[in-house]
């Protein structure tokens, strides 16, 4: 994410509420899957930012891109 003063904060994205499912591993393991049914569908995706990180107070922001196979 980048924010005031272009400060860079690290996260991960999890699939689960326990941080333990990496959302959108490479090799599979945190693919999210569904069946689509023609309608709109809303996945929950989980962000932990990793403790350590010099944050400047402000707003951050960050643009996820998802690739959707079927």
């Amino acid at each position: 994410m980048i924010g005031p003063s272009l400060t860079l904060l690290s996260y991960k994205l999890f699939s689960d509420a326990t941080y333990t499912s990496n959302w959108g591993d490479s090799s599979g393991s945190g693919w999210v899957t569904g069946t689509g049914t023609g309608s709109a569908q809303a996945y929950t995706i989980h962000a932990q930012i990793p403790a350590g990180q010099l944050a400047v107070p402000g707003s951050y922001t960050d643009t996820i891109t998802v690739t959707i196979t079927y």
